[in-house]
């Protein structure tokens, strides 16, 4: 199968199939009824990758097969389940109903508001153009995610053993979450055959949707103006666009699934106390999402944690009179790091990490040099760590210091793990650290962008 007819089949089956789902789990929220359309348009993609995942994690370890209607019509029925459920609890729960208000007009000229926004546009383009037009790089992810993904379309099963003929070349690895080798096989299941080009979609659709969701959490916080600058800073980050259109590994997808749980909590922690949105549906949200993290990479335990630390946080800064919420969220992260501590001890490499504690000080070299001084990639460390720096007094107690908490939290197992263990060999050859850093670079954007916001606002009030 190729040619024009191809992609569009392609972009149904991975784009705009998934998007009906996370449609449907969404409905309280793409309807207006909790908050902003906009935000729920960002977060669409990902939640419906997420259930048509967890819809074929679930077929496979029963031992049904993996066909697309069965796909396709449970993936459905559960986003519907959860949409109904939502909308019960959260609309007629008494929920506030109507949209936020909208954000001050643009103050920028028309010629430069429209220079940016066709900037952000020929991005978006130049991703779907390069994913579209290029097969699956045979690297190291290709031996592992990629290859689980098309055994598993091919026998339409979960197969896991190293001894099956179709792994001729690759490794079963049964301590990788399969969310990545999933959205692959999804996509070839859909299409009914295996295609190096078209299986790459999602991660155009991913990128796609980090885009308009820091967008849309910005311009409800700060203005459209700022919300402009995000989607530019976002969309033209370095290492975020090459593992976009170099689809295989999970390191750009784990950063969007981390950019939707710190602009979710952000988003709940700016709604306290405001008459026109409700922070529960935020909150219900945020769950969603931060329970995905470790279904996408290893990685995504410690990012539970941070996401954990920061609801503490929000928690402790509640009022007296809010003792039911605060112990809701104290329970909530009680419940995030039990799974992370369960998961961990199921995790044969998780468990090498935390069992090395021999510190290899040639890794500190190479990954202050990573992050500082190669390419553009180092102005966004400069200025998310800069702004912490500059902006400490002010940011202690607010959401936008409980947001850098949330993203400068992951930095402390990530240097452990780059420095302590196995992987500082990787980390001296530069091929680990800056991937293991994108996993929180989107959420760093959206910090760097609110801060700089909130700095200008205070010397505009001068």
């Amino acid at each position: 199968m190729n040619g024009y007819g191809a992609v569009a089949l392609g972009v149904l089956v991975a784009g705009v199939f998934p998007c009906m789902v996370g449609a449907l789990c969404l409905a309280p929220w793409l309807a207006g009824r909790t908050g902003d359309r906009l935000v729920a348009a960002g977060l669409m993609y990902p939640a419906g990758a997420t259930l048509i995942s967890l819809t074929m994690l679930g077929l496979g370890l029963l031992g049904l097969p993996l066909d697309r209607r069965s796909i396709g019509a449970l993936a459905l029925l559960a986003a519907a389940v959860l949409g109904a459920v939502a909308w019960r609890a959260l609309v007629t729960g008494g929920a506030v109903a109507g949209e936020s208000p909208e954000p001050p007009p643009s103050g920028l000229p028309r010629p430069i508001a429209i220079g940016l926004g066709t900037l952000v546009a020929s991005k978006i383009v130049f991703v779907f153009f390069d994913v579209v037009r290029k097969p699956i790089e045979v690297w190291d992810a290709f031996a592992v995610w990629t290859m689980r993904a098309k055994v598993w379309s091919s026998r339409q099963s979960l197969v896991l053993d190293p001894a099956d003929p179709f792994y001729l070349g690759g490794g079963a690895r049964t301590d990788y979450p399969p969310h990545v080798s999933l959205l692959h096989a999804w996509v070839a299941i859909g299409i009914g055959e295996w295609n190096d080009v078209l299986v790459n979609l999602p991660w155009a659709f991913y990128y796609l949707s980090a885009v308009i969701l820091i967008y849309a959490v910005v311009r409800r916080a700060c203005s459209s103006d700022w919300a402009m600058v995000g989607a530019v800073g976002l969309s033209g980050l370095p290492l975020f666009v090459i593992h976009a259109t170099h689809a295989g590994y999970a390191d750009g997808i784990l950063a969007v699934h981390f950019l939707a749980v710190a602009a979710l909590g952000y988003t709940a922690d700016c709604a306290r106390g405001r008459a026109d949105t409700d922070r529960v549906a935020w909150l219900v949200l945020w769950v969603g999402f931060v329970l995905s993290l470790p279904l996408v990479k290893l990685e995504g335990v410690p990012l539970m944690v941070a996401g954990a630390l920061g609801l503490a946080a929000r928690s402790s800064g509640t009022s007296g009179g809010s003792a039911k919420r605060r112990a809701t969220a104290l329970a909530a992260v009680a419940v995030t790091v039990a799974v992370a501590v369960v998961f961990a001890l199921f995790n044969q490499a998780l468990r090498n990490y935390v069992a090395s504690t021999e510190l290899h000080v040639g890794a500190l070299r190479a990954v202050l040099l990573d992050l500082f001084a190669q390419g553009n990639w180092n102005i966004l460390w400069f200025l998310f760590w800069g702004l912490i720096a500059v902006r400490f007094r002010s940011l202690r107690g607010s959401a936008a210091g409980r947001l850098a908490l949330v993203v400068a939290a992951p930095f402390v197992p990530f240097l452990y793990v780059l420095c302590f263990t196995d992987a500082w060999r990787f980390a001296a050859n530069q091929t680990a650290d800056s991937r293991l850093f994108l996993a929180v670079a989107p959420a760093a954007v959206l910090f760097v962008v609110v801060a700089m916001a909130g700095i200008w606002r205070q010397a505009r009030r001068r």
